[in-house]
C-alpha cells in the first residue's frame, strides 16, 4: 500500500490510499492490544476506545474546527454570524459553560434547528467525583478512602435524605481554608459535587449517559447554566449550512475562565481538533496570559499551522486596524522570539456584533447604524473569511485529517510499544524468579534427599538399639 501511494501522482488517489494505510494500521492496533490483552494480561480498554474514535472519525471523514477565546470575546456572536442563525447564547454574562457542536442538519438526517443534550455517562462522574473528594480533602475526614473504587454506587444507594446531608457537609467546606494557590481548583470542584450530589442523586433530574432533544430556548438554559454545565458532555445543534459538509464546529468554554475546570477541558481539546479558530480582542490582542499558554499548547501538539486568528471587537478600538495588527505581531514576536509567527492570510479583522446585527436587524437598529460608520468596520470582512474557509481549508482538509490522524496513531504505537515492553520486562523477571527458585530447589534437593535418608536411616537404628536394649531387659 506504501508502495502505491509513492507510485501515484493523482492527490484524490494519494489521500485515499494514504487513508487506508492509517486505517489497516490502527486495525492492526487494535488487534495486537487485543493479543497482548490474552497473552500477558496486558488491559488499556481507553486506547481501544480511543482507537476505535478516531478510526470512525477518519471513516466518516469527521474534521473538527474547534472555537477557542476568552470568555466575552464574541465566539457565539462570531459562530452566530458565520451560520447565519440566531441560536446560540450572545450575553456577555451568560458565557458557554459546555461544548457547543454545530453540525450539518442533512447528514444525520435531522431538521434545521433540532438541538440535543448529551448527559456525561457514569464512568465521568465518577472520575470527577473522586477528583472533587480528593480536591477538597475529605476522603479521611468523611471515611470515604474505602469507597472511592465504588463512589457512584455508593452515593446512587442513599436515600434523598441522606444525600442532603452530604450537600450540606460540602456545603461547610470554607475554600478560604485551603492555599490560595489552591482556591480556584477548590471552588471549582466544590461546584461540581455539589451539582452531581443535587442533579443525580437527590432530585435524580438528570440521567447519566442519556441523549435528550431539546429545543434551541432549553439548549441555552443549559448552555451557560454553571448548575447543569457539569453534568453535560457536549449539546448538538443541527443546522443547514454548506460550511458545516464533512465538518463540525465545536464552541468551547472560555479559555481564562475562573473556573478552572473550563479551562482545563478547553485546553484538553486541543488534541482533538483538527484545526483552530482563536479569538481575541482588538483591543489586546495575544496581550492575555491564556492565549499565549494557548498557542504554546497548540505549538507543543505540532499545531501551530493549523490556526486561524479572528481579531474581534475592532469596533470597540479607537486604534485602527493596520496598528492593531503591527501591536500583535509585536506582542507574538517579543513572546516567542521568532519560534510562533503567524501569517497574513490567516488573520482576520471583523466586528462580530455587526455582522450579527446586520443579519438580525430588529434587534438594535441603531447599534446598527453606528457600526456601519465605525472606521475599522469592513463590510465584506466575513464574506473574506468566508472564502478562506471554502478554498484554502477545505481544500487542506483532508491532509491535515490524514496527518492528525497518522500522528495520532504513531503515538499510540509508539506508548504502547513502551508499555508492553514494560509488561513483558516484569513477566521476564517474574519468570527468572521462578527460574531462580527452581535452581535453588534443585540445588537444595540433594542435600534434602540426603539429610531424609539418614533420618530415616536413623530412626531405623533407633529402633533396633531399642529392640535390643528391649531383649537384654527380659533376659534380666
Amino acid at each position: 500500500l506504501l508502495t502505491e501511494i509513492q507510485k501515484t501522482t493523482d492527490h484524490f488517489q494519494r489521500s485515499k490510499l494514504f487513508r487506508e494505510n492509517i486505517l489497516s494500521t490502527m486495525d492492526y492496533t487494535a488487534r495486537l492490544l487485543s493479543t497482548a490483552q490474552e497473552s500477558i494480561n496486558f488491559s488499556y480498554p481507553d486506547i481501544l476506545r480511543e482507537i476505535e474514535r478516531e478510526r470512525e472519525e477518519l471513516e466518516k471523514e469527521k474534521f473538527k474546527i474547534a472555537v477557542f477565546g476568552n470568555f466575552s470575546c464574541g465566539k457565539s456572536t462570531f459562530l452566530n454570524a458565520l451560520m447565519r442563525i440566531d441560536k446560540l447564547p450572545v450575553k456577555e454574562e451568560r458565557a458557554t459553560a459546555v461544548f457547543t457542536v454545530l453540525r450539518n442538519a442533512e447528514e444525520h438526517g435531522k431538521q434545521h434547528g433540532e438541538a440535543e443534550i448529551y448527559f456525561k455517562d457514569k464512568n465521568f462522574l465518577k472520575a470527577d467525583l473522586v477528583k472533587g473528594i480528593n480536591k477538597l480533602e475529605i476522603a479521611e475526614k468523611f471515611g470515604l478512602e474505602d469507597k472511592q473504587e465504588q463512589i457512584y454506587e455508593y452515593f446512587e444507594g442513599l436515600s434523598p435524605s441522606v444525600v442532603q446531608h452530604w450537600i450540606d457537609k460540602v456545603e461547610k467546606i470554607k475554600v478560604r481554608n485551603f492555599d490560595a494557590d489552591q482556591r480556584k481548583v477548590v471552588r471549582a470542584y466544590k461546584q461540581i459535587l455539589r451539582s452531581i450530589l443535587t442533579k443525580v442523586f437527590k432530585n435524580k433530574e438528570i440521567r447519566p449517559g442519556t441523549v435528550k432533544n431539546i429545543s434551541p430556548q432549553e439548549a441555552s438554559k443549559y448552555i451557560t447554566s454553571q448548575e447543569y454545565s457539569d453534568l453535560i458532555h457536549h449539546i448538538v445543534y443541527y443546522l443547514d449550512n454548506d460550511l458545516l459538509k464533512k465538518v463540525e464546529i465545536i464552541d468551547t468554554p472560555g479559555l481564562g475562565s475562573s473556573d478552572y475546570t473550563h479551562t482545563l477541558r478547553t485546553q484538553s481539546f486541543i488534541k482533538e481538533a483538527n484545526f483552530a479558530i482563536l479569538l481575541v480582542e482588538a483591543e489586546k490582542p495575544m496581550q492575555n496570559e491564556s492565549e499565549i499558554d494557548f498557542l504554546n499548547l497548540l505549538e507543543e501538539e505540532g499545531k501551530i499551522n493549523q490556526l486561524i486568528v479572528i481579531v474581534n471587537k475592532v469596533d470597540r478600538s479607537e486604534k485602527d486596524i493596520q496598528t492593531i495588527k503591527h501591536l500583535m505581531k509585536k506582542e507574538l514576536a517579543d513572546t516567542f522570539e521568532g519560534d510562533i509567527e503567524i501569517p497574513d492570510e490567516r488573520i482576520f479583522f471583523l466586528s462580530s456584533e455587526y455582522f450579527f446585527l446586520k443579519q438580525n436587524p430588529d434587534k438594535n437598529q441603531e447599534k446598527l447604524k453606528a457600526l456601519e460608520n465605525h472606521k475599522n468596520v469592513v463590510p465584506n470582512a466575513l464574506d473574506k473569511f468566508e472564502y478562506y474557509y471554502k478554498t484554502s481549508l477545505t481544500k487542506e482538509k483532508d491532509k491535515i485529517l490524514l496527518e492528525d490522524k497518522e500522528r495520532f496513531i504513531s503515538n499510540q504505537i509508539e506508548y504502547l510499544h513502551k508499555a508492553i515492553q514494560k509488561k513483558v520486562a516484569e513477566k521476564e523477571a517474574d519468570l527468572k524468579k521462578v527460574e531462580e527458585k527452581k535452581r535453588l530447589f534443585e540445588k537444595n534437593r540433594d542435600k534434602i534427599e540426603g539429610d531424609f535418608d539418614f533420618l530415616i536411616n536413623a530412626l531405623y537404628a533407633n529402633k533396633r538399639q531399642g529392640r535390643r536394649h528391649g531383649d537384654n531387659k527380659i533376659e534380666r
